[in-house]
């Protein structure tokens, strides 16, 4: 599923960002 990959990397940058 395109978009629950897309969720998944949206997340995985938020995370890498914050910390």
């Amino acid at each position: 599923a395109a978009w629950a990959e897309y969720e998944a990397e949206k997340k995985g940058l938020t995370m890498r960002f914050n910390n």
